[in-house]
C-alpha cells in the first residue's frame, strides 16, 4: 500500500476531488471493519486507528462517497450500542474522512436478536440519536437478527429514517438480496444497501442473474421495484473463486441490459480485503462510462475461467501420448495381420 509523507494532521487533500468520468451509478460506498481479524493483513488490522493515513490515500479520488465505519454492536439485553472506539478516535476518523470529501456513516451490527417490536423501538431510536451526536453524517443499520415479525422490522427501519431525517442525517440499512420482493418495495430510506453475498459473492452463483432480477423486482416479467435507491454490496473476499475484476465485468454485462431500477451505486465489502491491485481495478472501472442499457436486451454474462495447474496439463499430455501410442500399435498390428 502506498503511504503519505506526512501524518494525517499534515494531510492536505485536493480542494476539488476529481472523480474521473463517473456519470452513472456514482453513489458508491465501502465498509471498514477496523478490527484485528486473523484473516486481515498486518497493515489492515485496526486500520482506522493504526493506518488511517493509508486509508485516506486509498479512498481519495476513488469514486467512493460513503464510508460505513464499524463502531460497535447492538446489545440484545438492553438495546444499547457497545462501542469499539473512543469518542476521540471517532472524532479523528470523521474529521479525516471529511478532509477527502467522504460522508461517514456509523455502521452498527447486531450481537444477537434485537427487539424491533413497537414497545422497544424508542430505546433503539434514542441510542441511534446519541450515536449521531458523535458527529456522524448518518447511520448504517445492520440488524440482521431480530425479535418480532418482518413487518415489525420494516416499520422499525422506516421510522428510523424519520428519526434520522429529523436530525439532518442519512439513513441506510444493510439487507439480504430480496428474492421474495417482500422487503425492498416497502423500505423508505435514503439507501437500501443490498448484501449481494453470503459466505462468498452471489455473482459466482450459477443463478446470479435470476437473483439480480429478483432483487430489483424484475424477474419473469414482474415490475415490483425497490421503493428507495439501492446501493449493491460487492463482496471482495479471499474466499471467492474469482477476483474483483471478474465481478465488475459481470456487473458491466448485466448493466448492458435492463432490469435494475433504483440502482444508484455499489458498496465494497470489505476495505480490509482490498489490495493495491484491487484498488487499481476499481478506479479503472468506476471512471469508465457505464454501458447504455438497450431496452429488452439480454446481456452476455462472463463465463468462469478455469486455469489448470501446469502439472495437471503435463499429466494430461502424458495420458494423451499413451493413448495415441496404443492406437498406433494396434493399427500396425492389424495391418500386419
Amino acid at each position: 500500500m502506498s503511504s503519505l509523507v506526512a501524518t494525517f494532521e499534515g494531510f492536505m487533500p485536493k480542494i476539488e476531488a476529481a472523480k474521473g468520468d463517473i456519470t452513472d451509478y456514482s453513489e458508491n460506498a465501502i465498509w471498514i471493519m477496523n478490527a484485528a481479524w486473523d484473516g486481515f493483513p498486518n497493515d489492515k488490522k485496526n486500520v482506522l486507528i493504526e493506518h488511517l493515513n493509508d486509508v485516506l490515500v486509498d479512498l481519495q479520488d476513488s469514486g467512493i462517497t460513503y464510508v460505513f465505519v464499524f463502531v460497535g454492536y447492538w446489545n440484545p439485553a438492553d438495546s444499547t450500542i457497545g462501542y469499539t472506539m473512543t469518542d476521540s478516535q471517532i472524532t479523528k476518523i470523521i474529521s479525516a474522512m471529511h478532509s477527502i470529501n467522504c460522508t461517514v456513516l456509523a455502521w452498527v451490527e447486531d450481537n444477537g436478536p434485537i427487539d424491533v417490536t413497537p414497545a422497544n423501538r424508542n430505546k433503539l431510536y434514542n441510542e441511534i440519536s446519541k450515536c449521531m451526536d458523535k458527529g456522524f453524517d448518518g447511520y448504517n443499520d445492520d440488524i440482521e437478527n431480530y425479535v418480532g415479525t418482518l413487518q415489525n422490522w420494516i416499520e422499525y427501519e422506516n421510522n428510523a429514517t424519520v428519526v434520522l431525517h429529523d436530525l439532518g442525517k442519512i439513513m441506510t440499512a444493510d439487507v439480504p438480496y430480496d428474492w421474495q420482493q417482500n422487503i425492498n418495495p416497502y423500505l423508505n430510506m435514503d439507501y437500501i444497501v443490498t448484501m449481494f453475498y453470503s459466505n462468498k459473492s452471489t455473482f459466482e452463483d450459477p443463478q446470479a442473474r435470476k437473483y439480480w432480477q429478483e432483487n430489483f423486482g424484475q424477474y419473469q416479467g414482474n415490475n415490483n421495484p425497490p421503493a428507495s435507491p439501492v446501493i449493491l454490496g460487492i463482496m471482495n473476499y479471499y474466499g471467492n473463486l474469482h477476483p474483483l475484476s471478474w465481478q465488475l465485468n459481470w456487473i458491466d454485462n448485466e448493466l448492458s441490459g435492463d432490469g435494475s431500477p433504483q440502482l444508484v451505486g455499489f458498496s465494497i465489502w470489505l476495505y480490509e480485503y482490498m489490495s493495491d491491485a484491487d484498488w487499481k481495478t476499481w478506479r479503472n472501472w468506476v471512471t469508465t462510462p457505464t454501458p447504455t442499457p438497450a431496452p429488452g436486451s439480454v446481456p452476455v454474462l462472463p463465463s468462469p475461467s478455469i486455469e489448470l495447474p501446469s502439472i495437471l496439463i503435463l499429466d494430461l499430455c502424458m495420458v494423451l501420448f499413451t493413448i495415441l501410442t496404443i492406437i498406433g500399435a494396434l493399427f500396425i498390428r492389424k495391418k500386419q495381420e
